[in-house]
């Protein structure tokens, strides 16, 4: 009881019932056993172990191809000592489950960008590794130190640039009953799908009806039909935001039974 151990410098001042001290010279790796009259107190010593980090300078990355995010590492002791890598031989690789790790070039330093998003996802998370290897002096014999250390970075897509549309088909009959569906999406410059926010799309006709069929934050679905007996042509304007996109579907006129 109240037996702890102490460093200074290269040695190890070892307090034993709180009464006596051994200074312990300086000694190779191992266990020890140091006894102090009926006390016996187990000193072990090793290597100091090290653990490596990996900084993102922001955590959160529009994937378009033109942002790049900036990786830091710091390696540091288990007392939480930072290790100046340019003092030791040093070699790291980087990983990502998705995008590009690579080098910058006029600094040197790791960057990681994505160029798409892999999914329809409002947010993407990816996991960055970097893997490295340190050399150290035990015992005036080099040895290498493998460390391994992860973070994590989300995607988002881009702002919005262009308002996406998909038609069931380019026409429908002035029966009144017959329709054309009309998918509407936000896209990125890049395409990436971009979530609806608090702006609400306008959807304007020239003519016909126009009747909501389903609406979710990634995609809006509506559909228009229109009664003549004329061939027309239905001007559909959408209106997000700044966006706006005009869309002409060909009615072929449907004559009424007498």
């Amino acid at each position: 009881a109240g037996s702890r151990v102490m460093r200074l410098g290269d040695s190890l001042i070892a307090r034993v019932g709180g009464t006596s001290s051994i200074l312990i010279p300086r000694l190779g790796f191992g266990k020890y056993y140091i006894t102090s009259g009926e006390e016996i107190l187990i000193v072990e010593k090793k290597m100091i172990t090290y653990k490596i980090s990996i900084y993102p300078e922001k955590n959160i990355l529009a994937a378009t191809g033109e942002e790049k995010i900036k990786l830091s590492v710091r390696i540091e002791d288990i007392l939480g000592n930072e290790i100046e890598l340019r003092k030791l031989p040093y070699f790291a690789a980087f990983s990502a489950s998705y995008g590009i790790v690579d080098i910058e070039e006029e600094g040197g330093y790791p960057i990681f960008y994505a160029e798409k998003m892999p999914e329809e996802v409002r947010k993407y998370d990816v996991k960055i590794v970097v893997e490295a290897e340190i050399i150290i002096d035990k015992d005036g014999v080099p040895k290498s130190v493998f460390l391994r250390s992860a973070t994590q970075i989300s995607l988002t897509a881009g702002k919005p640039s262009s308002i996406y549309t998909e038609l069931s088909k380019d026409f429908l009959k002035g029966d009144g009953k017959d329709e054309v569906e009309i998918k509407v999406k936000l896209k990125d410059k890049v395409g990436n799908t971009v979530f609806f926010d608090s702006h609400i799309l306008n959807i304007s006709a020239s003519a016909g009806e126009v009747k909501l069929k389903e609406r979710s934050d990634k995609e809006i679905k509506f559909a228009v039909r229109y009664r003549s007996e004329s061939d027309d042509i239905i001007k559909i304007k959408l209106e997000y935001g700044e966006l706006s996109k005009t869309l002409d579907i060909k009615v072929v006129g449907v004559k009424r039974k007498k």
